[in-house]
């Protein structure tokens, strides 16, 4: 059995528009393995979320979604139909969507949506089915869970509502699980018990986990490791502590010097400059170069590719790949590698 969990593989997404297409993702590939937690962040828009949605078959059109593969325990779920993604949803992939209130239906009690999770997926009567969701809603710590079992989402509070959430979406002990900012709006209390509660499944299940989030803290608490990701592209991939002790990529190091740290006695947290680019006007070159305080001529002009520097440390930039040539003595190459 392959230490690989998921596989993707040039991974596009795509928007047809009144004015053309628009290129959300272009291009990503990475991997999970078995029983990590693999971390994607960046800022808002870059494409994390619908990263997510396009492994679980969700993209709804005009969005276009395209991959060489998109292997789930060496099955490529990218060419089923949706007749067979839906038997692959909640089963073996599942997601833990950024909004539980949202998620959740209003009209229906938490035990009438948990139900049918199990009367779908393990043809559960419904005198069984109550009874595996009673009992998966004391699994995720939910105090008096018969009488959860009975209630509407309005009346629960924000953490209680996740804590449903992540007992739905583990309901049939899914191969992996995608959480999309799944300690949004939280208050801080509330986001420990959620984040240590996914790591107790984790241990208990052997579960994988996709950690999409916007928050360095959490993905140094939580990840193995991480990809981060700025306008659409995947532009680091490294193990969580080669990501903060050694950032490669000027964005990366953005986001970990912008982030407050135990002690930290600046004034001021410095900022990335500028803003991520709109859709339909990706700059040439490097995405990032408007916005790098590195960036050179080649930058505007030569688009690089991902390439490793070292086991496992994966970079997507011109200007660390000139300073490697220097070192060697050679030519200014903006060959890339994969």
């Amino acid at each position: 059995m392959s230490d690989v969990l998921l596989d993707v593989k040039n991974l596009s997404v795509k928007f047809k528009t009144l004015d053309g297409m628009l290129n959300a993702i272009d291009g990503n590939s990475f991997q999970v393995m078995r029983g990590e937690v693999f971390g994607i962040v960046g800022e808002s828009g870059c494409g994390k979320s619908l990263t997510s949605l396009s492994i679980m078959g969700l993209v709804e059109k005009p969005g276009i979604v395209h991959a060489d593969a998109i292997l789930l325990d060496g099955q490529d779920i990218n060419k089923m139909k949706e007749k067979g993604l839906r038997k692959i949803r909640g089963n073996k992939l599942s997601m833990i969507f950024q909004e539980p209130l949202t998620s959740l239906n209003p009209l229906f009690t938490i035990g009438n949506q948990m139900d049918e999770v199990f009367c779908l997926h393990q043809k559960a009567n419904r005198g069984k089915a109550r009874e595996l969701s009673i009992e998966m809603l004391r699994f995720v710590g939910i105090p008096d869970a018969e009488s959860i079992y009975k209630r509407y989402p309005a009346a629960l509070s924000g953490g209680m509502r996740q804590r449903v959430m992540i007992a739905m979406a583990l309901s049939c002990r899914p191969q992996l699980l995608i959480a999309d900012e799944p300690t949004t709006a939280l208050d801080v209390t509330i986001q420990k018990q959620i984040l240590q509660l996914m790591q107790d499944l984790r241990h208990k299940l052997g579960t994988s986990i996709i950690l999409i989030t916007h928050d360095l803290s959490v993905i140094a608490e939580m990840a193995d490791r991480v990809a981060v990701m700025y306008a659409g592209e995947i532009i680091e991939q490294a193990n969580v502590f080669d990501l903060f002790q050694k950032p490669l990529h000027p964005y990366t190091e953005g986001l970990i010097n912008s982030t407050i740290k135990l002690g930290d006695r600046r004034d001021h947290l410095p900022a990335i400059a500028g803003t991520v680019p709109s859709l339909s006007r990706i700059p040439a070159g490097c995405r990032f170069h408007p916005r790098c305080p590195y960036a050179f001529e080649d930058c505007k002009i030569n688009r690089p590719k991902i390439f490793e520097t070292a086991p496992g440390h994966m970079v997507s930039c011109l200007r660390y790949k000139s300073e490697k040539n220097k070192k060697t003595g050679g030519e200014l190459s903006h060959e890339t590698e994969k």
